[in-house]
Protein backbone atom coordinates (compact mmCIF):
# COMPACT_ATOMS: atom_id res chain seq x y z
CA UNK A 1 0.00 0.00 0.00
CA UNK A 2 2.66 2.29 -0.69
CA UNK A 3 3.69 2.30 3.00
CA UNK A 4 0.61 4.46 3.98
CA UNK A 5 0.82 5.79 7.33
CA UNK A 6 -2.78 5.93 7.85
CA UNK A 7 -5.68 3.71 5.94
CA UNK A 8 -8.97 3.68 6.29
CA UNK A 9 -11.18 0.53 4.56
CA UNK A 10 -14.46 1.64 3.53
CA UNK A 11 -16.77 -1.26 3.67
CA UNK A 12 -15.16 -3.34 6.08
CA UNK A 13 -16.85 -6.70 6.58
CA UNK A 14 -16.82 -9.37 9.44
CA UNK A 15 -18.61 -11.48 6.70
CA UNK A 16 -15.34 -14.27 6.01
CA UNK A 17 -13.80 -14.24 2.55
CA UNK A 18 -15.81 -11.20 1.36
CA UNK A 19 -13.59 -8.13 -0.32
CA UNK A 20 -13.94 -6.11 3.36
CA UNK A 21 -13.06 -9.28 5.52
CA UNK A 22 -9.92 -9.54 3.33
CA UNK A 23 -8.95 -5.95 3.08
CA UNK A 24 -8.65 -6.14 7.01
CA UNK A 25 -6.34 -8.93 6.42
CA UNK A 26 -4.31 -8.04 3.85
CA UNK A 27 -4.06 -4.17 5.77
CA UNK A 28 -2.60 -5.95 8.86
CA UNK A 29 -0.57 -8.16 7.28
CA UNK A 30 1.45 -5.04 6.01
CA UNK A 31 5.11 -4.89 7.27
CA UNK A 32 4.33 -0.64 7.32
CA UNK A 33 1.83 -1.16 10.04
CA UNK A 34 -0.30 1.53 9.03
CA UNK A 35 -2.93 3.33 11.99
CA UNK A 36 -6.11 1.33 10.62
CA UNK A 37 -9.69 2.72 10.97
CA UNK A 38 -12.70 0.56 9.59
CA UNK A 39 -15.50 2.16 8.25
CA UNK A 40 -19.03 0.45 7.94
CA UNK A 41 -21.78 1.50 9.54
CA UNK A 42 -23.53 -1.96 10.38
CA UNK A 43 -20.89 -2.62 12.64
CA UNK A 44 -19.89 -1.60 15.96
CA UNK A 45 -16.85 -3.33 15.86
CA UNK A 46 -15.29 -6.36 13.44
CA UNK A 47 -12.91 -8.60 15.56
CA UNK A 48 -12.69 -6.40 18.67
CA UNK A 49 -11.33 -3.28 16.56
CA UNK A 50 -14.26 -0.46 16.49
CA UNK A 51 -15.87 0.12 13.13
CA UNK A 52 -16.88 3.72 12.57
CA UNK A 53 -19.71 4.76 10.79
CA UNK A 54 -18.87 6.89 8.15
CA UNK A 55 -15.17 8.37 6.72
CA UNK A 56 -16.21 11.69 8.66
CA UNK A 57 -15.67 10.27 11.93
CA UNK A 58 -12.33 9.11 11.09
CA UNK A 59 -10.35 10.91 13.29
CA UNK A 60 -7.71 12.33 10.96
CA UNK A 61 -6.66 12.54 7.28
CA UNK A 62 -5.77 9.46 6.18
CA UNK A 63 -2.69 8.48 3.42
CA UNK A 64 -5.04 6.03 2.03
CA UNK A 65 -9.01 5.13 1.64
CA UNK A 66 -9.51 1.17 0.20
CA UNK A 67 -13.09 1.54 -1.20
CA UNK A 68 -15.19 -1.87 -1.14
CA UNK A 69 -18.84 -0.69 -1.45
CA UNK A 70 -21.36 -1.31 -3.80
CA UNK A 71 -21.40 0.68 -6.90
CA UNK A 72 -24.62 2.67 -6.18
CA UNK A 73 -22.24 4.16 -3.29
CA UNK A 74 -19.19 4.31 -4.83
CA UNK A 75 -19.82 8.28 -5.99
CA UNK A 76 -20.85 8.95 -2.33
CA UNK A 77 -17.74 7.31 -0.78
CA UNK A 78 -15.42 8.84 -3.20
CA UNK A 79 -16.56 12.26 -2.42
CA UNK A 80 -16.32 11.94 1.28
CA UNK A 81 -12.94 10.85 0.79
CA UNK A 82 -11.74 14.04 -0.98
CA UNK A 83 -14.00 15.61 1.49
CA UNK A 84 -12.18 13.88 4.41
CA UNK A 85 -8.89 15.23 3.28
CA UNK A 86 -7.56 11.58 2.41
CA UNK A 87 -4.29 11.66 0.04
CA UNK A 88 -5.30 8.84 -2.55
CA UNK A 89 -8.36 6.24 -2.84
CA UNK A 90 -8.61 3.09 -4.62
CA UNK A 91 -11.76 1.90 -6.18
CA UNK A 92 -12.28 -1.88 -5.85
CA UNK A 93 -15.06 -1.74 -8.43
CA UNK A 94 -16.29 -1.98 -12.52
CA UNK A 95 -13.81 1.29 -12.78
CA UNK A 96 -14.28 0.80 -17.19
CA UNK A 97 -17.40 1.11 -19.35
CA UNK A 98 -16.54 -0.15 -22.90
CA UNK A 99 -14.23 2.02 -25.55
CA UNK A 100 -16.60 4.00 -26.99
CA UNK A 101 -18.65 4.77 -24.57
CA UNK A 102 -18.95 7.68 -24.32
CA UNK A 103 -19.26 9.72 -20.89
CA UNK A 104 -18.93 7.01 -18.20
CA UNK A 105 -21.19 4.89 -17.35
CA UNK A 106 -20.09 2.76 -14.42
CA UNK A 107 -20.33 4.04 -11.36
CA UNK A 108 -16.47 3.96 -10.60
CA UNK A 109 -15.97 6.37 -13.95
CA UNK A 110 -18.35 8.59 -13.14
CA UNK A 111 -17.05 8.80 -9.50
CA UNK A 112 -13.65 10.49 -10.52
CA UNK A 113 -14.92 14.01 -11.62
CA UNK A 114 -17.56 14.01 -8.44
CA UNK A 115 -14.27 13.81 -6.03
CA UNK A 116 -12.40 16.00 -8.64
CA UNK A 117 -15.27 18.69 -8.10
CA UNK A 118 -15.26 17.96 -3.86
CA UNK A 119 -11.57 17.70 -3.73
CA UNK A 120 -10.74 21.15 -5.80
CA UNK A 121 -14.26 23.20 -6.13
CA UNK A 122 -14.39 22.54 -9.74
Amino acid sequence: MLEAESVALVGASARPGSLGARMIEEVARSPSRPRTYLVNPRYADIGGVPCLPALAAVPEPVDLVLLAVPDHALEQQLSAAARSQARSAVIFGNAFDPPGAGWPRSPAGRAWPCAARAAWGS
